[in-house]
């Protein structure tokens, strides 16, 4: 007499009337025990229904659920090798167009400006109804060393150029220095965003788990998308 597998019996009571082991099914699936694939899927759906019990055969609806199921894990598993092969050629595409920003500049928010002593720009995002704008630059010791005002603004980014001077005309040592940006809007001061123009030195490629970032001389390191303008 055959062995026989009712409908209410499951994917392990099958295996146990073709006798198959569990490490037996565990080997054949492979290294990824998470999947079945189709043959499997179909050798064991005509296998149970050899074997089900002829006075309880297997209903219409648990057969179709049975392969709906199998459908959508197999939709599922498809949309994510999608999602990987996608996912792989957008990085790519990121680390190519990072790659040709070496030796370029890019805008980045900064609260700080590296100087030479010669002249820097320093753009600041300027909000509707400036009616004046400042910039404030301060040494290692929180010294003020210029005060740069300027009239009415258009909303936006907009630029102020530091010479590189203190406020006696002289230039200052080379370094790092603390800015801070300033508007008046309709009789109030807003603290404004600062960004710095910065040199690309070179580009780091992501590996697991991490994200591309631009190595910038004088400033350290920054992620791709924390870029305001490529210059």
């Amino acid at each position: 007499m055959t062995n026989s597998v009712n409908n209410n019996s499951n994917l392990p009571a099958t295996l146990a009337a073709l006798g198959i082991t569990n490490k037996q099914a565990a080997s054949a699936a492979g290294t990824d025990q998470n999947s079945v694939n189709q043959n499997t899927f179909l050798e064991l759906m005509v296998a149970q229904l050899k074997n089900q019990d002829p006075t309880q055969p297997m209903q219409s609806g648990e057969f179709l659920t049975q392969i709906a199921q199998f459908s959508s894990v197999q939709s599922l598993n498809q949309l994510q090798s999608a999602f990987t092969t996608l996912a792989s050629s957008l990085q790519s595409s990121q680390a190519l167009q990072a790659s040709t920003l070496v030796g370029r500049h890019v805008l980045i928010a900064n609260e700080h400006i590296v100087t030479d002593g010669t002249a820097q720009p320093v753009t600041m995002d300027m909000p509707a109804g400036t009616s004046q704008a400042r910039l404030s630059i301060y040494d290692g010791a929180g010294q003020l060393v210029r005060q740069i005002a300027v009239g009415p603004q258009e909303q936006g980014l907009q630029t102020i150029a530091w010479d590189g001077k203190n406020a006696q005309g002289t230039a200052v040592a080379a370094g790092q220095y603390r800015i801070k940006g300033e508007a008046l809007v309709n009789g109030t001061v807003q603290a404004l965003a600062t960004y710095v123009k910065a040199p690309v030195e070179s580009v780091t490629l992501p590996g697991n788990g991490q994200t591309l970032t631009l190595n910038l001389t004088g400033y350290g390191s920054t992620q791709l998308d924390a870029v305001k303008q490529v210059l």
